[in-house]
């Protein structure tokens, strides 16, 4: 006869008793979370059993009648970074320490022609860095780069699909190179480049030769 495969884990009263237990220490957890967990967790880790007893399983059953193996030395949940650490107290004194750095925008500065846009991701996986993290987007309208009217149909033709014609925006985008100040540095690059060619002044003599 073959066994059925929707068949349920069985609960019998040892389990019951521990669901209570771990509704306990959940309320402990809570507790210590209401009061500042972040004193345990001081940055992003892997979930660490002996620090913070929660009642977790994680990974696949040998059988469909056995629950998942338990957190204490658990390999699945060492591939998994933790954010035990973010709690509301921790945040407010993160924040107001940064408030006391900041400065006021300054007045004089009214106009920004080069604008530059990253992303920053918070994600579960095996490395806190996000692949697309590193990625640079520069945007600058033409009409506001020092450039007469002629370097500026030059530069938009050399341009091409990445100059957008109904925005006047330029879009350069550097994702090549494997950190973010890298790609910072490539974009910029570009753009000195573009201006470069676009004021060459085209030698009329020398092209009807």
């Amino acid at each position: 006869a073959m066994a059925s495969t929707g068949r349920r884990p069985r609960i019998d009263r040892k389990t019951l008793q521990r669901i209570d237990k771990n509704r306990n220490k959940l309320e402990a957890i809570r507790t210590a979370y209401d009061n500042d967990l972040s004193q345990i967790f001081t940055s992003s880790s892997v979930f660490n059993a002996a620090l913070l007893d929660l009642p977790i399983r994680m990974g696949r059953p040998i059988k469909p009648e056995v629950l998942p193996p338990r957190a204490a030395g658990n390999i699945e949940l060492l591939k998994i970074p933790n954010f035990f650490h973010l709690t509301p107290q921790k945040v407010r004194r993160d924040t107001q320490a940064l408030m006391d750095l900041c400065t006021q925008w300054p007045t004089e500065v009214k106009n920004r022609p080069i604008r530059i846009y990253s992303r920053n991701y918070l994600y579960a996986g095996p490395s806190v860095a996000h692949p697309k993290s590193n990625t640079i987007k520069l945007e600058v309208s033409v009409c506001d780069l020092p450039l007469k009217r002629d370097a500026q149909r030059r530069l938009k033709a050399i341009a091409g699909r990445y100059y957008n014609t109904k925005t006047d925006i330029l879009t350069l985008i550097g994702n090549k190179c494997p950190t973010r100040k890298q790609n910072r540095e490539h974009v910029m690059y570009l753009l000195t480049a573009l201006i470069m060619e676009s004021t060459k002044l085209p030698n009329s003599k020398e092209s009807h030769k």
